[in-house]
């Protein structure tokens, strides 16, 4: 920790790193209102359009993994002022961009720059503040992904409505040249040593071992089943809002809002339950039990044909889901990083990758549906029937197979393996 730096000085560059977040989330939520005007546009379908959502997460995700390697040797300041300038570009690209395809292939070198933005910002704050104040600054870094999903998608209907959606990530490049210059004038480097990059054995095995863990396991499918189904109505609600249900963008928009305040009741009910010793696989499951009902109740819509009911009965569901991943989301990380304590970065990367990668197969499958309404319903009790089922298997008394060592044993020694697990 670097005691060189003061009070003013540290919550200015937590504001700063909020606001890149911030940023970043907004690329991901402001042009969902757009999607149907887009798919128009480009004369193409829902699902490559929905693609360009997944796509972008995927690759921060992807990129997240091995985003702390570089920046742990070349340095804080000089990684994230190369993915703001890669950031910039694509973003530049998306905003000229003549076909969907062109577009896809910027949103991915988009979301790749996004992912070592999710990292660099946490590794700055572990570099130059105290345990406590981590907790207190990454308490407010994380309101970035909460007022993303809640104010961009509301900015961008309003400006689709009077200019185009082009100009969503017009904003997106005028923020990102503000972010540019910021890193370049005030920031110092946090970094005091910098490491060898490792070997891409060790690397890669370590991804192996963390998927010998039964609790690890759990935490994968049980938050990335429910992530997905959310993502699944992220996808192609707006194409059932505002084409079937004929919303305005800003009408559909607001709906954002309430999603947002659920997902922070959630967070709060988790510290709730949490501060009255309730335990950590007891609070999941009350978040899979929220998200299960959520998708079932999308089946009501399927009782009647009046737009004002489906309406209700569609965000009722996306609310109840919300509120579920809400409670687990947070909780799996935890989870996941106190199970790999030395690897806790990589592991928490691991799990990212895996919710992304459930988001994107829901994101296509849902709009394969020739009935969007049918689809999302499908979708979503697909998915968080799967978390259910596998929260009863991997938290009942059948036995789990005890894979690290009898797959491993003899390929590594076991005090390894124990000082890699503990």
């Amino acid at each position: 920790m670097n005691t060189l730096v003061t009070q003013k000085e540290k919550i200015n560059l937590t504001t700063f790193l909020t606001l890149i977040l911030f940023f970043a989330g907004m690329a991901t939520d402001i042009y969902i209102p757009s999607l149907p005007h887009i798919t128009t546009i480009f004369n193409t379908t829902p699902g490559k359009v929905g693609f360009s959502l997944s796509i972008y997460i995927i690759a921060a995700s992807i990129s997240g993994i091995v985003a702390s390697i570089f920046s742990d040797h070349y340095g804080r300041k000089p990684t994230l002022h190369i993915s703001c300038i890669i950031f910039m570009i694509s973003t530049a690209s998306i905003v000229v961009s003549p076909s969907i395809d062109f577009f896809i292939f910027f949103r991915m070198i988009q979301g790749f720059a996004a992912g070592f933005y999710w990292i660099i910002t946490r590794q700055i704050l572990k570099d130059l503040l105290s345990e406590k104040e981590q907790i207190n600054a990454n308490a407010m870094v994380s309101t970035a992904y909460v007022l993303s999903p809640a104010i961009a998608p509301i900015m961008g209907a309003y400006i689709a409505e009077y200019t185009s959606w082009r100009v969503c990530f017009v904003l997106i490049l005028v923020l990102q040249i503000f972010v540019f210059f910021w890193i370049k004038k005030n920031f110092k480097e946090s970094l005091n040593i910098k490491k060898k990059i490792p070997h891409l054995v060790t690397f890669f095995g370590s991804f192996f071992m963390f998927f010998l863990r039964k609790d690890f396991n759990a935490a994968i499918i049980i938050s990335s089943s429910a992530f997905g189904g959310y993502f699944a109505f992220l996808t192609i609600s707006s194409f059932i809002f505002i084409e079937k249900l004929n919303f305005s963008k800003t009408g559909f928009s607001t709906i954002f809002f309430l999603l947002s305040g659920l997902f922070l009741l959630g967070n709060y009910t988790t510290k709730v339950l949490n501060d009255r010793s309730y335990s950590k696989n007891k609070i999941i499951f009350y978040g899979i039990i929220y998200s299960l009902i959520g998708a079932t109740v999308l089946g009501l819509t399927f009782f009647s044909n009046n737009i004002l009911f489906i309406s209700v009965v569609i965000i009722t569901g996306a609310v109840l889901m919300r509120l579920g991943l809400g409670l687990m989301m947070a909780l799996s990380q935890i989870f996941v990083m106190n199970i790999f304590k030395k690897n806790s970065g990589q592991a928490l990367g691991t799990l990212n990758l895996c919710q992304s990668m459930f988001a994107g197969i829901a994101a296509f499958w849902v709009t394969s549906f020739t009935n969007s309404i049918l689809g999302l319903f499908f979708v979503c009790i697909v998915l968080n029937g799967i978390g259910f089922l596998a929260y009863k298997i991997f938290y009942s008394n059948l036995k789990f197979p005890n894979l690290k060592y009898k797959i491993l044993k003899k390929m590594l020694q076991t005090d390894f393996l124990r000082s890699f697990l503990e």
